[in-house]
């Protein structure tokens, strides 16, 4: 038994030796920058000691004794062999961003600005919590706006709309239709200054905007919040995220009045006003008065709200905000502003100028083609409907109805350039004339090209050529009348021949711009 016990406590003794030794070697490795993983054990001799990269001052004091070997790898790859706690994987490492690179925003929310009003809103970048409607879903930071984490936006379209970022390199900020963000589907009509960390991006929605846009992270997913897009004067239940056994609670918007929502609204209001108030001067029919009294209304309104608003009745201040609004709409109706009614009185002196061309044009070309081949080949108009016509537009045009008026001569100036076009269509005409010398066929010439000169603005009205045809047109047609205006320099020196020539090559240019345009003649 003595003997046993001996024996026993004599082992105890070796391997406590053994394992002090391992423990040894651990520390030195650890203090010379080598993990405790990359302590291995082997059954080598001494001679695989030999061979180990330690120094040689830390190999001698390896025991020749002991089996326990330390393979030391090359010192720039030790950082990446070294032990840490292993954490569960997240989104962000699918988007190649560990916890550890993540890096601490450009802004503290505490040293954040505040919003300038109810179209200024100030984005940060803080980890998420539960208040975060994306919490626990992609990237572990996300946007703050107004302090607010994922912060429901409401935007007007029309409205103008400022956001002042702050957040750092990695999470620059965009507008996407997609709440994963992520770089994808960007939305950018109406937006100036998308894709930055620190900086502002300005909005205005035009009307095709969606009902719904979010401001997002271009390089990680789920970051962001909604934005909600309405048109003017209308009402939305907004969404309160909770964290709860109910994880979604609806809350009237009607019930909860802010300040910001009736500023803004009232902002809106006022921006009407000031805009629909103009009218056509020396006017006073009844709707002009109808629309002046909307107007009015629509002041008294705006001056109501904010007295209410200041008063602390916020709900009745936004009721009032909204008859303003609605007031300024019907006196638009009535009242169409000045730079409108001014347009559509350009327009119809315009056409007025060119249906009288067109006429002269049809006049000029009718007379020749009777003359020298028959009235059976000739084409005109129906001159009564004509003069119906323009006589109606005219009486349209003194009481203010400009668009009738504008309709009435859009189809006079149909039906004679549809006339023009027909007489000028067929090329058999050309030479079919008897000339009592060459002024007057030089004369012919000039007329002939004037006829299908006129009919360039025609052809493009009724074809709707695309783009590109219409500049190789315009080419032609700058190519015909260089060669015109020579014709009639070498005509006026007495060259009648190489001025008839001249010309004759300058109407075949413009017909080639005919061409173009799918008139064949």
């Amino acid at each position: 038994m003595k003997q046993k016990t001996v024996i026993f406590s004599l082992m105890v003794f070796i391997y406590s030796t053994f394992l002090a030794g391992c423990s040894t070697t651990d520390e030195k490795a650890q203090r010379s920058g080598i993990g405790a993983d990359q302590v291995k054990s082997s059954t080598t001799t001494t001679e695989t000691t030999k061979e180990s990269p330690l120094p040689k001052q830390d190999a001698e004091q390896v025991s020749e004794n002991t089996s326990a070997v330390v393979v030391v790898p090359d010192s720039s790859k030790a950082r990446e062999l070294a032990l840490e706690p292993i954490s569960e994987p997240t989104q962000a490492d699918a988007v190649g961003e560990s916890r550890a690179e993540i890096s601490t925003p450009a802004v503290d929310i505490k040293d954040a600005p505040l919003s300038k009003g109810p179209n200024h809103f100030v984005i940060t970048t803080q980890p998420k919590d539960s208040s975060h409607p994306l919490f626990g879903k992609g990237h572990p930071y996300g946007f703050l706006v107004n302090n607010v984490p994922g912060k429901d936006i409401v935007l007007e379209r029309g409205g103008a709309y400022q956001f002042q970022v702050l957040s750092d390199p990695k999470h620059d900020v965009y507008l996407s239709t997609k709440e994963i963000g992520w770089g994808g589907t960007p939305w950018v009509e109406g937006v100036e200054g998308m894709y930055t960390y620190k900086g502002t991006i300005n909005f205005s929605p035009p009307e095709n905007t969606p009902d719904q846009l979010y401001y997002a992270c271009r390089n990680h997913p789920y970051m962001g919040g909604t934005i909600h897009i309405i048109n003017p004067g209308q009402q939305i239940t907004l969404k309160q995220h909770q964290r709860s056994s109910q994880a979604i609670k609806i809350t009237d918007t009607k019930a909860q009045v802010s300040i910001a929502a009736v500023e803004q609204k009232l902002m809106y209001a006022d921006m009407m006003v000031k805009s629909k108030a103009r009218q056509e001067s020396g006017s006073h029919d009844n709707k002009n008065k109808e629309a002046l009294a909307l107007q009015n209304k629509a002041k008294k309104y705006v001056a109501d709200a904010r007295h209410k608003l200041s008063a602390g009745a916020n709900s009745e201040a936004l009721a009032l905000a909204e008859k303003a609004i609605e007031s300024i709409k019907q006196s638009a109706k009535l009242l169409p502003n000045t730079s409108e009614i001014e347009r559509k009185k350009a327009k119809y002196k315009s056409l007025l100028t060119s249906v009288m061309g067109f006429e002269a044009s049809h006049k000029d070309n009718y007379d020749r083609i009777v003359k020298a081949q028959g009235k059976s080949k000739a084409f005109d108009y129906d001159k009564t409907e004509m003069k119906r016509l323009k006589d109606s537009a005219a009486a349209l045009a003194e009481k203010g109805d400009y668009s009738q008026a504008n309709a009435n001569l859009e189809k006079a100036q149909k039906m004679v350039t549809l006339a023009v076009h027909k007489m000028l269509n067929d090329q058999t005409i050309v030479y079919d004339f008897k000339f009592d010398g060459p002024e007057d066929e030089f004369k012919y010439e000039a007329r002939r090209f004037t006829g299908y000169e006129e009919l360039i603005p025609v052809a493009i009205e009724v074809k709707k050529p695309a783009p590109g045809a219409i500049k190789l047109m315009e080419s032609f047609l700058g190519k015909g009348r260089d060669l015109r205006e020579r014709a009639v320099r070498k005509a006026k020196d007495g060259d009648f021949p190489t001025a008839i020539a001249m010309m004759q090559d300058a109407t075949k240019s413009v017909r080639r711009a005919l061409r173009m345009a799918g008139v064949m003649q």
